[in-house]
């Protein structure tokens, strides 16, 4: 978790807080639906771990010109965005009762962000 931190914060050159991480496989026809993440993923990073799709499944955005562009990543890639400025999702993922798709999400706040009393925040905490 820190290694990652540590990477993120050379990538943006800000000091970030950890607040909370989980990993999450998909299975066949599981989505995640448009939104935007609550203050504690002001920094948050997808982490592909590994899938068994004969096909790139995206990450898809919204940019702040309105546009959507969706992301492929192989295993070990990761991507960094706003969760809580930039809406994203996932369609429907295909496959079969065998496809999963694997990914650890990882969400910092900026210690000098609008939103540093979320840092060492847990994913169940309001």
């Amino acid at each position: 978790y820190y290694q990652v931190k540590k990477r993120v914060e050379q990538s943006i050159n800000e000091v970030l807080y950890p607040t909370y991480y989980y990993d999450r496989f998909y299975f066949k026809n599981q989505e995640l639906v448009p939104h935007k993440d609550r203050p504690s993923c002001e920094v948050s990073v997808s982490l592909h771990c590994s899938n068994n799709l004969d096909y790139g499944w995206p990450i898809w955005f919204d940019t702040p010109d309105g546009d959507k562009i969706p992301l492929v990543t192989n295993p070990g890639d990761a991507v960094i965005y706003k969760g809580c400025e930039r809406e994203h999702w996932r369609e429907p993922m295909k496959g079969d009762h065998k496809s999963y798709y694997h990914q650890i999400f990882f969400h910092y706040v900026r210690r000098d962000g609008p939103y540093i009393e979320h840092a060492f925040d847990a994913p169940n905490r309001r």
